[in-house]
C-alpha cells in the first residue's frame, strides 16, 4: 500500500469516529500495519474491518455510527439488491452492513490461515464470493447447506461485489433450505462440439465426458451413450453456458437417445446428430432455470419464448 493510500485509509477512519471519539492515527496505523503485515489482507479489505476494531475498541454500535435502525433486527436482503445497497452507503460515507440467507455452493481453497471459509453463495437472485475470517465462534462453511449471515459487509475489488464477515458477524446455519437456481433468457448462439450424441465415463460416482476414448480421470473407457445439449445463450447484455440433460435435451429437440443412436448409426458418424440439432436451436430464444457455478448454468426447465427478430439475432451476435 502507497503511503498515500495509507494516509487517506487513516484519515478516512478517524473522520468516520469524529463526532463519537477521538481516534488516534498513529493507532489507525498501527492496525493497518498489523493486518498486512499478520493476516496479510488486501487493502481494498481493509476498511470494514478497521471501522469493526476501533466500533468494539470504543463501544459503538452501527447505529451510534451510522445511524442504522435497530442492529438487533434481522432483516436480509437479496443478493441482487448489493449493488444499489453497496453505492448508497459509499455515498454517505458508510460501510454497507447487510443480512442474507444464502446457500454455500462451492467452497474454495484459501490462500491465508486467517481465512476460514471463502467459495461462492447463492439465494436464487444472484451469486457471490464470501470470505469467512477465522473466528472460533463461526461455523466451518459446507457445500450445500444454507446459512443466515448477519451484520457481514459488501466489499468491491477491481469492479466485483462480495461479501465479508468481521467479528460483528452472526454466522448460523438456516432453519430454511433455499434453491440456488436461477432464471436466464436469450437467444442461442452455438452448440459446443460436446453437444448431441456422447459418450460418458462408465465408472462410479464418474460421468465426465469421454472424449476419444478416454476418460480425464479413468483414461480408456467404453463409454456409455447419452445426449445433451451445451449451449451459449445470451441476452445482448451478458452471456451464460447452459447445459440440458438427455431429458431436456429430448424435450426442446423432439430427439430421443434411440433416435440419436440410430441415426448416428445411420451415418457412420456421431456428428450428424449435433448438426442437425445445432440447425434447429441457434438463433431461438430460450428461457432456462437451474443451478448457476461461475457462468455456467445446469439446466432443470427450459422453454421456448418468443424471441427477437432475425436482425436482433444479428446485433447480439456481433456483441458477443
Amino acid at each position: 500500500m502507497s503511503d498515500n493510500n495509507t494516509s487517506d485509509l487513516v484519515e478516512d477512519v478517524v473522520e468516520l469516529f469524529d463526532e463519537d471519539v477521538s481516534i488516534d492515527p498513529e493507532a489507525v496505523e498501527q492496525a493497518i500495519e498489523k493486518f498486512r503485515g499478520e493476516y496479510k489482507i488486501p487493502q481494498d479489505e481493509l476498511r470494514p474491518l478497521l471501522v469493526s476494531q476501533f466500533q468494539d475498541k470504543h463501544d459503538i454500535a452501527d447505529e451510534e455510527l451510522f445511524g442504522d435502525s435497530d442492529p438487533d433486527e434481522f432483516d436480509p436482503i437479496s443478493l441482487s439488491e448489493m449493488e444499489e445497497i453497496y453505492e448508497t452507503a459509499q455515498a454517505n460515507g458508510q460501510n454497507a452492513w447487510v443480512d442474507v440467507i444464502v446457500k454455500f455452493t462451492q467452497a474454495w481453497e484459501p490462500n491465508t490461515d486467517s481465512i476460514q471459509n471463502v467459495g461462492l453463495v447463492a439465494d436464487g437472485t444472484g451469486q457471490t464470493k464470501l470470505t469467512v475470517w477465522s473466528n472460533k465462534e463461526f461455523p466451518v462453511l459446507e457445500e450445500g447447506e444454507t446459512y443466515r449471515l448477519e451484520n457481514v459487509v459488501i466489499e468491491e475489488y477491481q469492479g466485483d461485489l462480495s461479501l465479508s464477515s468481521t467479528p460483528n458477524s452472526t454466522i448460523e446455519v438456516a432453519e430454511e433450505s433455499i434453491e440456488d437456481t436461477n432464471t436466464f433468457e436469450g437467444v442461442i448462439l452455438e452448440l459446443n462440439d460436446t453437444s448431441g450424441l456422447i459418450k460418458r465415463c462408465p465408472e462410479d460416482e464418474c460421468s465426465r465426458v469421454v472424449t476419444d476414448g478416454r476418460c480425464s480421470v479413468h483414461g480408456n473407457v467404453e463409454g456409455e451413450f447419452d445426449l445433451r445439449v451445451k449451449a451459449i445463450l445470451d441476452n445482448g447484455f451478458d452471456s451464460r453456458t447452459v447445459y440440458l440433460d438427455a431429458d431436456l435435451t429430448e424435450e426442446v429437440t423432439g430427439i430421443d437417445l434411440e433416435t440419436a443412436e440410430q441415426k448416428a448409426q445411420d451415418a457412420l458418424d456421431v456428428s450428424v446428430v449435433r448438426n442437425e440439432m445445432e440447425e434447429m436451436l441457434v438463433g431461438r430464444y430460450l428461457e432456462v432455470t437451474g443451478s448457476m457455478y461461475d457462468n455456467n448454468i445446469f439446466v432443470d426447465e427450459a422453454e421456448f419464448q418468443i424471441g427477437p427478430r432475425e436482425e436482433d439475432v444479428d446485433a447480439i451476435e456481433q456483441l458477443a
